[in-house]
């Protein structure tokens, strides 16, 4: 885009290098069969990994990410966690009432969810905005909207960066940010001033700032949504909605921000609870196999994270029960889904998988892989070095907001 203000290209130094499957080699029949046998072995307890000793049904609650319903962590919340045994928690506005406590919070969910060497991933779906889940103190940043017309990647790189230093003070570990979606569509109402705006290399080149920001305070960046929700209408947290762009515009304009950042080394992507045709006919992108691994994975080389957009959205509740959705996601390839709201569905969800992998409708080889990426995720946010509270709502962030012109 003429006139666009563009940081050098470079690996991002924080994203995880090699959060991936494993070995080139697989694609050799041989290191194929040597996976899925080391895999059936693992996950039936005949080998332990690195010791642990744990079961079938431990390893496949690692593919699931809960929500809580307060400040606190439940005691029906807390048995529910030691069952499933979840890769971690998402929280919400509804889940923060001031900086201490949402510390205190984050330290009670690393005691019941943490293992030696891998804590939990500790989800905040916070972009700046209209999507600002904590309140005062926390500095209100600006919507990506208003970053891109500023167009100045090293500002949108030093909002990031503040907002993500917060947010780790306040004890998360992951930012779910930043938006790659395209505002294509002037109707659409549900991703809007959440993007950088309609132009691909504009996105892209804002996008890999805010990723950069995100990974420099210590947090590990989720950009969203693939394969693109920005030219959509309808809103996928109520109905499922259609992007009809054909093959070429998708590859062309769509995925564009995605494969910049995968080259980059993003290591985690969300998917998008949306029917894309050109792609697959007949499930949302989330459940498709078309989508996640022929798409994400095998077409734009993503070996990252992917992470499924909350499955208690309309777009997936009004067309399938909980533990069919999760059983579809996780065999189109996605790693974690995130079941935010109710706990009825946390355990159909977990029950659903292990029924699949016991009949053979998961593949083991499969189950492994998003095991191993979960893992090296929560590895690589192991021993991040601790941000004190008094940085939330500090003078030179304040300065900061003044600059960009307020939240």
């Amino acid at each position: 885009m003429a006139g666009m203000a563009r940081t050098p290209r470079k690996k991002l130094t924080l994203f995880y290098q090699g959060i991936g499957a494993p070995g080139e080699g697989e694609e050799e029949e041989k290191g194929r069969a040597e996976f899925r046998g080391r895999a059936a072995a693992r996950l039936s307890g005949a080998l332990k990994p690195e010791g642990e000793g744990l079961e079938i049904e431990d390893r496949i609650g690692s593919l699931i990410i809960v929500g809580l319903a307060g400040e606190a962590v439940s005691d029906a919340e807390r048995s529910l966690m030691e069952e499933i045994r979840p890769a971690g928690v998402i929280l919400f506005a509804r889940n923060a009432r001031s900086p201490g406590q949402l510390r205190e919070l984050c330290d009670h969910i690393t005691e019941l969810a943490g293992e030696p060497g891998r804590p939990p991933l500790i989800l905040l779906d916070h972009e700046g905005g209209r999507v600002h889940r904590l309140s005062e103190p926390f500095t209100h940043f600006p919507s990506q909207r208003r970053l891109g017309a500023e167009d100045d990647a090293g500002l949108t790189e030093e909002v990031f960066r503040a907002m993500a230093r917060e947010i780790a003070a306040a004890g998360a570990n992951v930012q779910v940010g930043p938006v790659l979606d395209l505002w294509t569509n002037p109707e659409n109402a549900v991703i809007g001033d959440r993007a950088f705006g309609a132009d691909p290399e504009h996105a892209a080149c804002h996008g890999r700032a805010a990723a950069q920001g995100i990974a420099a305070a210590g947090l590990m960046a989720v950009g969203k949504h693939f394969p693109g929700h920005g030219d959509t209408v309808a809103d996928s947290h109520v109905e499922l909605p259609a992007a009809l762009a054909d093959r070429d515009t998708l590859e062309r304009r769509e995925f564009f921000p995605f494969r910049r950042l995968i080259e980059d080394g993003i290591p985690a992507l969300m998917s998008a609870h949306i029917l894309v045709p050109a792609l697959d006919a007949h499930l949302p992108g989330t459940l498709s196999r078309p989508v996640i691994t022929g798409a994400l994975r095998n077409g734009l080389g993503f070996d990252g994270l992917v992470m499924a957009d909350d499955m208690e959205m309309g777009a997936i509740t009004g067309h399938y029960g909980p533990g069919e959705a999760a059983v579809l996601a996780a065999g189109a390839g996605c790693d974690l889904l995130l079941y935010c709201h109710r706990p009825d569905r946390q355990r159909a969800a977990r029950e659903a998988l292990v029924k699949a992998f016991r009949s053979g409708r998961l593949l083991a080889e499969a189950v492994e892989r998003s095991v191993e990426r979960i893992d090296k995720a929560r590895r690589g946010l192991d021993g991040r070095p601790l941000i004190g509270l008094e940085v939330i709502g500090c003078d030179a962030h304040r300065e900061l907001l003044d600059r960009v012109g307020g939240g």
